[in-house]
């Protein structure tokens, strides 16, 4: 015959409160990760932006007048 183990109030309680907390860690971590990762894209897109402005501006004031040359 197999016998069932019995589980102690205070052990399950200990367990409930361990997963709770490590449940906890576990959202914060990736939260925190996730607020990270749309840093990084948003300042990538800030230089992304930059960027482009300036690319825009130089094909303004230097490329027409190249085009305007060549034909």
């Amino acid at each position: 015959m197999i016998e069932e183990r019995k589980h102690s109030l205070v052990g399950l309680t200990i367990a409930v409160a361990a997963g709770i907390v490590l449940g906890t860690l576990a959202v914060a971590l990736i939260l925190t990760l996730l607020t990270a990762i749309f840093h990084v894209v948003g300042w990538l897109l800030h230089v992304a932006v930059i960027v482009a402005v300036a690319v825009g501006i130089w094909w303004l004031l230097i490329g027409r007048r190249r085009r305007a040359r060549n034909l």
